[in-house]
């Protein structure tokens, strides 16, 4: 009864604020693009930053191929306002897959934008492009270029994070370009030339967006209309974007059955595959509480909205193992974009974060108007896309424990390819031992295995983790826990693998993570 009356007054307050008005709403977006400002409202703010981009502004250099941020043909640099609110920071994104009204706030540069406003020059990347012959036929240029200066930004930011100043360019290795360039894709195979120049960037010409486009005027702007809710519709479509998370729990309750957005890596991609669209969208994008990261003593908790590109930082020290998992998550355009609340609410059981949240048994905080409760992940997931998250509710954090020194985590997965691939098969391996000593001749007292890829949910394999309890690290323990695993996976064949294929991934995974853990152990010893 009471949830009634609450639904009922919540109902009324919005239908006077929206009736009557209020300062704190607004009906329509407001961006810069390549240092001009832009407002969008109606049909415009339900179009990819693509479409807006090359239908609206005739802004062509963005280019369009897979429609599904897999290529990096139209990468663009987004920048949002800094902390401190003095600067913006630029990330590289996927254009094609991320909303307009997802923008709201944000100054996008295009490959048109870099070159001097005044002077209509090259930039320093795009020079040492045509002096290596990055470009062959052209297409995915304007995308290697933006992902460039993504990498070229993204070490500013490092360094101005770790030292409070932005310091001097370093030149971008092979390491570093081969990484951030992996979600680039060159038909033409011009892959080393493009590396080169990459290498070849001159230092002493390279000018920071910063300093480009000189942030004080738009920023001054931005402030203006800081903390407004929008709420824009058209045709039969809302989009809603709180700013708060008790907002966004308020809306949620009016419209319990609305499309709840974050990065739209997944949504974004439906309505390019021309999917039926929802009738109310919430966008999480404006929402600062979900992004937030607590480094407690015995935990790490990690807002919903946090992206993966934010966690590979937040998690190194603490899960190095997962860092690695997170390097092959997409491509760094996706990770800019994507969130684990996402991964963990879209329920695929190929998820990459489920099996490790899953081994080190975290806890996920479900909120709503009327409070708050957890929800072991162990038990979230009842079924194919079936979660226990009721209609009323966001996810708001993930509480990740830390693992004790007695703890070793291995983390796998398989695909096709390296990066940017889904998974085929993944897998999470905990195991406790009786004591601090290490792997050699102690006893496991703990074990936890959880496989991705190998049925409608993430699984643990109950009965394989039963059969390591009380035994040291073997490779008989190892690879009788493989065959009991092998039994407990109910798999399917498909595009990515068949059943056999992935029954028998199960089963090797506990021999090779042996393998990984006694050479540790053996480093040990020898240190020792």
């Amino acid at each position: 009864m009471i949830d009634i009356l609450v639904n009922y007054l919540y109902r009324a307050m919005d239908s006077i604020r929206f009736k009557y008005g209020d300062a704190r709403m607004r009906d329509y977006v407001v961006l810069f693009i390549n240092g001009k400002p832009v407002q969008i409202s109606g049909a415009s703010a339900f179009i990819t930053l693509s479409e807006y981009l090359r239908l609206e502004l005739s802004l062509v250099g963005t280019k369009v191929v897979c429609s599904e941020g897999d290529c990096g043909a139209c990468s663009v640099l987004i920048g949002k306002p800094s902390e401190d609110g003095t600067t913006f920071c630029y990330q590289c994104i996927d254009s094609c897959i991320v909303f307009m009204h997802q923008l709201d706030g944000t100054h996008v540069i295009t490959v048109e934008g870099l070159s001097s406003p005044m002077g209509g020059t090259l930039s320093a990347i795009q020079k040492a492009m045509v002096q290596c012959h990055g470009s062959q036929c052209g297409f995915c240029t304007p995308g290697f270029v933006m992902a460039m200066h993504g990498l070229c930004e993204n070490q500013y930011s490092s360094k101005r994070s770790s030292t409070g100043s932005d310091g001097d360019f370093e030149q971008l290795s092979d390491e570093t370009l081969r990484l951030g360039l992996s979600g680039n894709l060159c038909r033409c195979t011009g892959y080393l030339q493009i590396i080169e120049a990459g290498k070849a960037v001159d230092a002493s010409e390279l000018v920071r967006m910063n300093e480009l486009y000189p942030p004080a005027r738009m920023l001054d702007e931005l402030r203006r209309i800081d903390g407004q809710t929008l709420k824009i519709s058209h045709d039969e479509q809302l989009v809603l974007l709180p700013r708060s998370l008790d907002e966004a729990l308020e809306m949620k309750s009016l419209h319990p059955k609305a499309c709840i957005v974050s990065g739209a890596t997944d949504v974004g991609v439906w309505y390019n595959h021309g999917k039926p669209q929802a009738k109310v969208f919430i966008s999480l994008a404006s929402v600062r509480e979900l992004s937030n990261v607590i480094d407690r003593p015995d935990a790490i908790v990690v807002g919903a909205g946090t992206t993966w590109a934010q966690l590979i930082d937040d998690l190194s020290v603490a899960f190095p193992e997962m860092v690695s998992i997170l390097l092959r998550f997409g491509s760094p355009q996706i990770r800019c974009l994507g969130t684990i609340g996402g991964n963990l609410v879209n329920a695929s059981p190929i998820a990459d974060s489920i099996p490790f949240l899953m081994a080190i048994d975290a806890t996920l905080n479900l909120a709503s108007a009327s409070g708050t409760r957890s929800v072991p992940i162990n038990s979230f997931y009842l079924g194919y896309k079936r979660i226990d998250m009721r209609d009323n509710e966001l996810l708001e954090s993930i509480e990740c424990p830390k693992l004790t020194p007695n703890q070793k985590l291995r983390l796998y997965k398989v695909s096709k390819r390296q990066d940017m691939d889904i998974s085929t098969f993944t897998a999470a391996i905990l195991l406790t031992f009786e004591s601090e000593s290490g792997t050699k001749d102690n006893l496991i007292i703990d074990a936890r295995i959880a496989m991705g890829g190998v049925g409608p949910v993430v699984l643990r394999t109950r009965q394989a983790e039963k059969s390591l309890i009380g035994k040291t690290l073997t490779v008989d323990a190892m690879i009788h826990a493989g065959k009991i695993a092998r039994q407990e996976v109910s798999a399917i064949t498909d595009v990515r693998g068949s059943d056999e294929y992935r029954r028998q991934l199960a089963e090797n995974i506990l021999l090779k993570c042996y393998y990984d853990l006694d050479s540790v152990a053996d480093k040990e010893v020898t240190a020792s």
